[in-house]
């Protein structure tokens, strides 16, 4: 069980780390002297979860029929700042409207907070 566990574990984060260097600008190893982590025991949370992410990212972005597929990543500090975004494809407005949706828990390792990288796959349609 722990050999398959260590296999899981090493498969997610050579995927996290593969993910993020394919997006431009995000090759950030540190923030603030710390390690920017991709798994942590304690992830950051967002209030509301990621449902709330998505309808509170909805409210404030304007929509068309035209669909954009984007993967972005952006590091969440150890006091719940969105920090270094960065995004698969060049979208208008879209970093400014992901950092106005700060309503972060930041993550902890050890107990400790820590900056934590996270990627998300979203589907845009602007207006």
């Amino acid at each position: 069980m722990m050999k398959f566990l260590i296999a899981v574990f090493v498969i997610t984060l050579s995927y996290f780390t593969t993910q993020a260097q394919q997006l431009s600008g995000c090759e950030l190893d540190s923030i603030d002297g710390m390690e920017v982590m991709f798994i942590v025991e304690e992830p950051p949370e967002y209030e509301g979860g990621y449902t709330q992410f998505y309808k509170d990212f909805k409210k404030i972005a304007k929509f068309s029929t035209n669909p954009a597929k984007a993967n972005i990543s952006f590091v969440i500090d150890t006091e719940g700042n969105i920090r270094n975004f960065c995004s698969s494809k060049e979208i208008e407005n879209l970093e400014e409207l992901i950092e106005n949706i700060n309503h972060w828990k930041a993550g902890k390792q050890k107990g400790e907070k820590v900056p934590v990288r996270l990627m998300l796959s979203m589907s845009i349609r602007w207006g």
